[in-house]
C-alpha cells in the first residue's frame, strides 16, 4: 500500500531529475554531463516505473548511468510489457542476477543468455579402452544451477565477455562504508 501511494511522487521526482540531466547535458562538451549522474532505481517496477526502455537507450550517451533493480525478469515484463522489457534488457551494459528465482521462464532466459559449451564425451569398451570421442553441447549455466546460486553469489552478464559468477558483498560489511559511518 505504501509503495502505491509513493510511486507517483517518486516517479515524478525521478522524471524531473532526468529531464534536468538531459537539459544540462546539452550545454556540456560532447553533450555529456561532467561529472556524470547516477540514477539508482531500487524496486524500479514497483516504486519508480519510469520509461526505462527509452531512458536506457538515451541516457548513457548523456553521461547518466542508470542502475535499475528488479525482483525478477517476470516483474519487469509485468510492468513494462514484453517489448519494452526486452528493449530495457538489451540496452543495458550489464545485468546482474542474484540467486533465489524459481520462475522457470526466467531461469531458461538466463541460461540461454549464458550460452552453451562443448563437453567431451569418452565412450569405452568392455575392457575400459576408449572406443570413441565425441562432443556434446551443454549449457554453461543450467537453469538448476542458476536457481540454486548460494547466498552472496551473482552472475554478471555483459556484452563484451562471457558470464561471470562472482560474489556480492553487503555494503554495510565493506571497509570503505564502515570507515564513513563510524560513530
Amino acid at each position: 500500500g505504501e509503495e502505491e501511494r509513493a510511486a507517483p511522487l517518486v516517479c515524478a521526482l525521478t522524471g524531473y531529475i532526468a529531464r534536468e540531466a538531459r537539459r544540462l547535458a546539452a550545454f556540456c562538451p560532447d553533450g555529456r554531463l561532467d561529472p556524470p549522474l547516477s540514477l539508482r532505481l531500487d524496486e524500479a517496477a514497483l516504486i519508480c516505473p519510469v520509461p526505462l526502455h527509452q531512458w536506457s537507450a538515451d541516457m548513457g550517451g548523456r553521461g547518466v548511468n542508470i542502475v535499475a533493480n528488479f525482483q525478477s525478469r517476470a516483474q519487469l515484463l509485468a510492468r513494462y510489457g514484453a517489448e519494452n522489457a526486452a528493449a530495457t534488457l538489451n540496452n543495458s551494459g550489464a545485468r546482474v542476477l542474484f540467486g533465489g528465482t524459481a520462475d522457470r521462464d526466467d531461469l531458461v532466459y538466463w541460461s540461454t543468455l549464458a550460452g552453451e559449451r562443448d563437453e567431451p564425451i569418452l565412450t569405452t569398451d568392455m575392457h575400459g579402452r576408449v572406443a570413441s570421442r565425441t562432443v556434446r553441447r551443454v549449457p554453461v549455466l543450467a537453469p538448476a544451477q542458476l536457481a540454486s546460486l548460494p547466498a552472496g553469489k551473482v552472475v554478471v552478464f555483459r556484452r563484451d565477455m562471457p558470464p561471470v559468477v562472482g560474489r556480492a558483498q553487503l555494503a554495510y560489511r565493506r571497509a570503505d562504508v564502515k570507515a564513513c559511518h563510524l560513530p
